[in-house]
């Protein structure tokens, strides 16, 4: 049985169509990559997901559950966590007091001091800027304390929008180094949307492609890197006939 199924999912602002019916459908323990230009509705699919947004029609089943119109903290206290696009730490909190932001769902304090030790062994930079204003530390840092603070809700599902933004293309390897390190050592299944398609497809498992709300591929992450659309359109390169598809 899948982790989390979207069915035929629809999302208006307004008069504007976002999602036109989408599908898709995650197993646990995979990476799974979300792609698209501007507009396509990556961002939404996973508002959706964390409640977020609200759908007009479809269903969303999590591990088995309708929770179409669960609100955002019982989607959370049920095992889904999100790392926002841009981070979105609490800069002039200090790291520990952002990792226990993460656990508010939690009410066990054993189990909250539990995880915070645990993020402090997985990542030990954390460690020794405990005390540290959350503001002045580098980007690839607060990425490390974003998918930190993500654990501390004890997840099964990790969305992730855009984890690479703005990272050199040192930490950009460091980061995604990290998401495949959660996913292999701890089986978290990860949404991830990616502006830089082709590293992306690099640690996944599986992918989609959306474009003006609708789903228009999917499949092994490996068919798509070949898929000469994909490559047009995602990675810059150019099909060898020279014709668009």
């Amino acid at each position: 049985m899948s982790l989390i199924e979207l069915n035929q999912i629809k999302v208006s602002y307004g008069m504007v169509k976002a999602l036109n019916g989408i599908d898709l459908m995650m197993n646990s323990g995979e990476i799974v990559c979300l792609l698209g230009g501007n507009a396509s509705g990556k961002s939404t699919t996973m508002k959706t997901i964390l409640g977020l947004v609200h759908p007009t029609s479809g269903a969303i089943r999590w591990d088995g559950h309708e929770i179409t119109t669960w609100p955002t903290p019982r989607r959370i206290a049920s095992g889904i966590a999100s790392v926002p696009e841009a981070r979105r730490i609490f800069g002039p909190m200090t790291v520990e007091e952002n990792l226990l932001i993460g656990a508010y769902t939690c009410r066990d304090r054993h189990l909250i001091r539990q995880r915070l030790a645990e993020q402090y062994d997985r990542f030990p930079r954390l460690a020794e800027r405990r005390t540290q204003t959350a503001g002045t530390m580098s980007g690839g840092e607060q990425q490390m304390l974003a998918f930190a603070r993500a654990l501390m809700s004890g997840p099964r599902l990790i969305c992730m929008d855009e984890p690479t933004m703005g990272l050199s293309p040192k930490l950009v390897d460091e980061v995604l180094a990290s998401i495949a390190d959660l996913n292999r050592d701890l089986g978290i299944t990860i949404l991830m949307v990616e502006q830089q398609a082709e590293l992306a497809l690099s640690i996944a498992h599986r992918g989609y492609v959306l474009a003006t709300g609708d789903m228009v591929l999917s499949g092994e992450a490996a068919e798509l890197l070949d898929n000469p659309r994909v490559q047009e359109a995602y990675l810059g390169r150019t099909i060898a006939n020279g014709e668009t598809e």
